[in-house]
């Protein structure tokens, strides 16, 4: 590794790149470095490699690329932490393929946020508000961050460092971290690229008199739940998170695994002092996972004055691997790191190390086709040593270090071990934990003067380590394929819900697009095929709400001869026929608040979304990423033609055309912050962006100070922006609605509506622009199955439409991850009478948007009008009723139980006879009554019953299993009525 010479670093003008681009026929240096301007923004990919913005650090060599945020001291993108200037937002890798053909992953990994700060406290971070990029020749490259550290939680006050009341700095303490990369392209060699890895080093400085209560600094690592793990080698650590905190652990290394394939591991070591200080906490309400990775230190220690704190790191990054059946992708995690550890021994020796000698486990787990699961390789050895903070001690009688975990459980290992025993634990999807303990002596022959040679040991079905017997014992599994096609026999995707029938217990299935997405399987092109163990099933099959359902009854045996299948390996094809039976003209149904990698709170790439889009028979697509523009028209294109037929010409004949069946639309989305408080104004989507062609670079605007503000600057992008409020009652969080904020500030009680005349509703833009908090387009009352949500923001929605004010309402799934529930879930069903989508014209689409021309659904469809006039129009009756012509539609799959009308905020419970499971449940005319003469508006709904929605459960049937854990429900945006 090359280091920095004091002295002979140069700094460089923040807006100059470090080279040229290689086509100019310049030399371009092997190390770059930049701040990314509006001028140079194509030099850094946004959405697909590490996250980046104009104002962004910027440090790449051939296969590494670090991004800093510009935002010094600010707030901007931050929505875990109060204050993330000059934070790495993200650190992403690129590979070469068998063609010689370089390819960055995807960057849906769940690295969410890489910041500093100390004590392994979330609450006392490190703020940066300087930095400079400097580099020590064309081979190397440094960014300079100085800043300080912040008390957000009065700890270190507590404790006696000096604080200054108003920003929560601490003072007369001083911090400085450089991140170092340097080339590698001279040490490729033809197995493999090396090791990709960066230098972190912060330096904490006491200036003050008085000794400051911090014994360690560190890095800390946010990411999603159940989307980046975490593996700490640390007795009773592992892949999971401690019982208690703090409970520190001291391991040699900590690397982060993925969910998703094709993604970046990240790895932490630090050459200089062998082990790190590790902590972790899992924030339920941010769904959040807090990894603190750290200088290791005693927890007493103290930082006296005058003296300093230096931790220096090594982080690595790398590819996953882009193939399911992949060995590398979590194994590879382990073995570079190791490996990188053990190159650098010579150069700093680590006492007591782990792995001064190693040898060599192999194995093959024979999982059949079973995905998916967790694996841990532990060492039982007394001759182990790990650092307590003080000193080096052996490990307790019976316990046991982890040295390797993964997820999913692949096809075989060979892992480099201590000598020792193993110990291995692990479980397969939908298979009972198993757990080996068993002695096994690696023999290592250091003859004098070479290197050691390992003896490898292979373990295998006729051996002690028979691991795939040990996973799968009475849980043998079997696959299942589905191939869909409609009624003209056209190839679709779709949905399979899974559900035992023969015992109890969930299901897990699948390999796309990650082990941990549930009992749903998004069919693909080619057929996806999913594994299950022995039992009997059924098999919920859908397209979309306008389809019927298939229902297909499994059964998995573990004797291959018993259904006539032959090899158990083999798969078990299906092939249901779904038919469209709902007609429902002249609407497109949109699902407004579907979320892709580029946010943080979802793991799923747009190329994924896009086929879900396609799975759940949607017609227009927003990918609202928060502070991130995600851009779909690479992905969108190749999909349109691995589905066959982009249809680039109009060909009117084209009927399999992926262009005209879906339509993308640019969106981005805003967490409402204000700096100053740390206080959160809700969660704001803007749709009906500019082009990409109209403006190539779209940055998302800053809240900073009031709604109303953030209103103006949203539609400066374009003046015919949509500002879309997204879960307005989300509880105060990472995500506080609008509502929920505008009640709090207001002193309301928790769970009271807001009235229609509340002052903070007419509050006014700090800028003088007389836009008002309510002066927003659109109001997504409906997000997923949060029905608790739903209710409140029906009635404060209520209440301004009695005030006169009326702000359209819309559906969305509001989650992207298929654990919970797919796109499409929830869907806006807008009046459009030309839904061919050509070329994506949604003029039409925007205008009946903008007018309230819709309804919000996750099955029934549901036409109403008054003599002609629909939702958003105006019509006019006579007298103390109104008759409407009302038409409601469900497949038979999807019940439907009550309809219910809403006249000026009273609900009117509707004496139908409805069709049970008829397509057509009610058509006719109903009669409304009215209120006294005056101006009036009707809502309407249907499905579940109010207490149903209040109680968040009901008898849902099969609808119930296709959509786990969702009620039926329609609700119509009001048509206006003078009487």
């Amino acid at each position: 590794m090359r280091h920095i010479a004091a002295g002979t670093a140069l700094a460089l003008s923040a807006l100059a790149f470090w080279g040229c681009y290689r086509e100019t026929g310049v030399e371009e240096f092997p190390v770059q470095g930049t701040q990314v301007t509006v001028d140079n923004s194509t030099r850094i990919a946004q959405g697909r490699d590490a996250m980046g913005r104009v104002g962004d650090f910027v440090l790449q060599n051939t296969n590494l690329q670090i991004v800093a945020n510009g935002n010094l001291g600010g707030n901007s993108r931050s929505i875990y932490l109060p204050r993330v200037g000059g934070a790495v937002f993200d650190i992403s890798t690129q590979f070469r393929t068998s063609g010689n053909q370089d390819v960055r992953p995807r960057d849906d990994d769940g690295l969410n946020l890489l910041t500093q700060g100390v004590n392994l406290n979330r609450h006392t971070q490190i703020s940066y508000s300087e930095a400079q990029i400097q580099r020590g020749g064309e081979f190397e490259g440094t960014l300079l961050l100085t800043g300080s550290v912040y008390d957000f939680d009065g700890s270190l006050a507590a404790a006696g460092a000096a604080v200054d009341a108003a920003t929560r700095r601490v003072l007369d303490c001083a911090v400085e971290t450089t991140i170092f990369i340097d080339d590698l392209t001279g040490v490729q060699n033809q197995e493999r690229d090396p090791p990709q890895y960066a230098t972190f080093t912060t330096v904490i400085e006491n200036r003050g008199q008085q000794p400051l209560p911090i014994f360690t600094v560190n890095d800390i690592v946010v990411t999603s739940v159940d989307t980046m793990t975490p593996f700490v080698p640390y007795p009773d650590w592992g892949l999971d998170v401690p019982e208690q905190r703090p409970r520190h652990a001291y391991p040699h290394f900590v690397y982060l695994a993925p969910s998703q394939l094709n993604t970046a591991y990240y790895g932490f070591f630090s050459f200089l002092d062998g082990l790190l200080m590790v902590d972790r906490e899992q924030v339920p309400e941010l769904s959040a996972d807090y990894a603190y990775i750290g200088k290791a230190a005693p927890r007493t220690g103290s930082l006296d004055p005058g003296e300093q704190m230096t931790f220096v790191r090594q982080v690595l990054g790398f590819n996953s691997g882009t193939d399911v059946s992949s060995t590398a992708s979590v194994l590879e995690a382990y073995d570079l790191i190791v490996g990188v550890i053990r190159d650098n021994f010579d150069a700093t020796p680590i006492p007591g190390h782990l792995f001064n000698e190693i040898g060599l486990l192999s194995f093959d787990p024979n999982v059949r086709n079973a995905p998916g699961g967790e694996l841990v390789i532990e060492m039982i050895n007394q001759s182990v040593t790990y650092f307590d903070g003080s000193q080096y001690r052996q490990l307790e009688e019976g316990r046991a270090y982890p040295v390797f975990g993964g997820r999913p459980i692949l096809v075989n290992y060979d892992v480099a071990l201590p000598e020792g025993q193993v110990s291995i634990r692990g479980q397969a999807i939908n298979s009972e934990p198993f757990s080996i303990t068993e002695g096994v002596n690696l023999q290592v022959d250091v003859p004098d003067g070479e290197d050691p040679v390992t003896t490898p040991l292979t373990i295998d079905q006729e051996q002690a380590f028979d691991l795939g017997s040990n996973i799968l014992t009475g849980a043998l599994h079997a696959n299942f394929r589905v191939a869909l096609t409609d009624d003209d026999g056209r190839i679709l995707m779709g949905r399979a819900s899974v559900h035992r029938t023969s015992a109890e217990g969930p299901v897990e299935t699948g390999q796309f697009p990650g082990p941990r997405q549930g009992s749903y399987v998004h069919l693909d092109l080619p057929n996806i095929i999913s594994a299950l163990p022995n039992g009997e099933y059924e098999l919920f099959v859908s397209h979309g709400p306008l389809y019927d359902i298939a229902v297909l009854d499994m059964t998995i045996d573990d004797d291959p001869e018993s259904d006539g299948s032959g090899d158990i390996d083999l798969a078990r094809d299906f092939t249901p026929t779904l038919e469209r039976i709902v007609p429902l003209p002249n609407f497109l149904s949109a699902d407004f608040d579907a979320r892709t990698f580029g946010d943080p709170l979802n793991l799923v790439a747009e190329f994924q979304m896009l086929r879900f889009a396609y799975a759940e028979d949607i017609d227009v697509a927003f990918f609202g990423n928060t502070y991130t523009q995600s851009l779909i028209d690479a992905p969108y294109r190749t999909l349109a033609t691995l589905l066959g037929g982009f249809d680039d010409n109009d060909r009117d004949a084209d009927r399999d055309s992926f262009f005209d069946e879906v339509a993308t639309t640019r969106a981005l989305a805003v967490i409402g912050k204000a700096p100053a408080e740390f206080a959160d104004r809700g969660r704001f989507t803007l749709l009906n962006l500019p082009t990409e062609t109209q403006r190539e670079v779209l940055e998302a605007p800053l809240f900073e100070s009031d709604p109303a503000t953030f209103y103006d600057r949203a539609r400066a992008l374009g003046e015919n922006v949509v500002v879309h409020v997204t879960r307005p009652r989300a509880p105060k969080g990472l995500e506080t609605g609008l509502f929920t904020a505008i009640a709090e500030l207001g002193g309301l009680p928790a769970g009271a509506p807001i009235p229609g005349d509340h002052p903070l509703y007419s509050q006014t833009s700090a800028t003088g622009s007389g836009t008002r908090w309510v002066d927003f387009d659109a109001v997504q009352l409906l997000a997923g199955n949060r029905y608790d949500e739903y209710l409140l923001a029906r009635q404060d929605w209520f209440n301004l439409l009695n005030a006169g004010v009326f702000k359209p309402a819309t559906g969305g799934s509001s989650r992207g991850q298929t654990k919970d529930l797919p796109m499409g879930a929830v869907r806006t069903w807008v009046s459009t009478q030309n839904t061919q989508l050509r070329d994506n014209d949604l003029a039409e689409f925007w205008t009946s948007v903008k007018a309230g021309a819709m309804f919000v659904s996750n099955g029934p469809t549901l036409v109403a009008d008054i003599g002609g006039a629909s939702y958003g129009g105006t019509a006019t009756a006579t007298g103390d009723s109104v008759q409407v012509n009302l038409r409601l539609l469900a497949a038979p799959w999807i019940p439907v139980r009550q309809v219910r009308a809403v006249v000026d905020g009273q609900v009117q419970v509707l004496d139908l006879q409805l069709r049970d499971t008829a397509v057509v449940r009610f058509d006719g005319t109903v009669e409304v009554a009215l209120p006294p003469s005056g101006a009036h508006w009707i809502v309407f709904e249907a499905g579940a019953t109010l207490d149903e929605l209040a109680a968040g459960q009901g008898e849902a049937g099969q609808f119930g299993k296709v959509n786990i854990g969702h009620l039926p429900v329609v609700f119509t945006n009001p048509i206006f009525v003078n009487n």
